[in-house]
C-alpha cells in the first residue's frame, strides 16, 4: 500500500512470523472497515489490499509443503526418543 500499511504484513510472512502477520492483518481490517464505513476508502487502497491478499496467499501456499516437511520430521523424530528430553536431562544433571 501506498502508506506503508502493508510492508509490516508483507515482512512479518516473508519471516515466518504468522501470528504476527495475523495480528497485523486484524489491524489493517478494522482501520480499512473503519474507511469503508466512513466513506474515505479508495479503489487504490482497495487494488492494493487485493493484491497483498493474492501475494500473502501464494507465500503461504509455498510455506505450507515446507512446514509440513518440519511438522513430520519432529514427529518421526518424537518415534525415536524413549523419555522426554525435560525428563532425561534432569535426570542426568542432578
Amino acid at each position: 500500500m501506498r502508506d506503508g500499511r502493508a510492508n509490516p504484513i508483507r515482512e512479518a510472512i516473508a519471516s515466518e512470523e504468522y501470528e504476527r502477520a495475523m495480528q497485523l492483518w486484524t489491524e489493517l481490517t478494522v482501520q480499512v472497515t473503519k474507511e469503508i464505513i466512513d466513506g474515505t476508502c479508495t479503489a487504490a487502497t482497495m487494488s492494493e489490499i487485493c493484491d497483498l491478499v493474492a501475494w500473502s496467499r501464494n507465500i503461504v501456499a509455498c510455506d505450507l509443503p515446507h512446514l509440513q516437511s518440519q511438522l513430520t520430521a519432529l514427529w518421526v523424530g518424537s518415534r525415536y526418543v524413549q523419555e522426554p528430553l525435560a525428563d532425561s536431562w534432569m535426570q542426568t544433571s542432578g
